[in-house]
């Protein structure tokens, strides 16, 4: 059930330890308050809990990988009509849904090299990173599948699948 008077219910009504998978998924309703404009739906994570806003553009992110069925061109101009803050956040979702559907990192390394941005390609390749870590438990396979990664952002593919300890400094801390 939805709450046309609350665009965060469920999420409103949840305790603290849900918030997160919460935020990830209410996109999708607030989408539909937003009848699929991606400008207003921008908006409204933007009205989010602050700590939850970047979960929010993820999950839209995810959700525009699958209404454009993976066309890159389209998902990076639907991408690009969203807030400034949330396009970082909303790439990473297309490059982790990326991956998510296949277990192909190769497809998140590509969209990634599309991005447009120094903050918004290194949130991009951090997030390849860490769908390799789910891939593989084996360094030597994580090292391998960031290696194709573009020049100046391979260690943010690498910080994200936990090869590296310390985060890159041209990497911005998380949210």
């Amino acid at each position: 059930q939805i709450d046309r008077a609350d665009f965060a219910y469920p999420c409103s009504i949840l305790a603290v330890r849900y918030q997160q998978a919460c935020w990830v998924n209410q996109v999708s309703i607030i989408e539909f308050f937003a009848d699929g404009n991606v400008t207003a739906t921008s908006d409204g994570c933007e009205k989010a809990p602050a700590a939850y806003v970047h979960l929010c553009f993820i999950g839209l992110g995810t959700d525009l990988n699958g209404h454009t069925l993976g066309n890159d061109d389209s998902t990076l101009a639907m991408c690009a009509r969203t807030s400034e803050s949330g396009q970082p956040w909303c790439y990473v979702g297309v490059a982790k849904n990326l991956i998510e559907v296949g277990a192909q990192p190769e497809k998140g390394l590509a969209f990634c090299r599309r991005v447009p941005g120094q903050v918004a390609k290194m949130r991009c390749f951090e997030a390849v990173g860490e769908e390799i870590a789910s891939i593989s438990e084996a360094a030597a396979d994580r090292a391998r599948m960031c290696a194709p990664a573009e020049a100046g952002f391979a260690d943010a593919c690498r910080y994200g699948a936990r090869l590296l300890i310390e985060r890159p400094p041209s990497l911005p801390p998380a949210h």
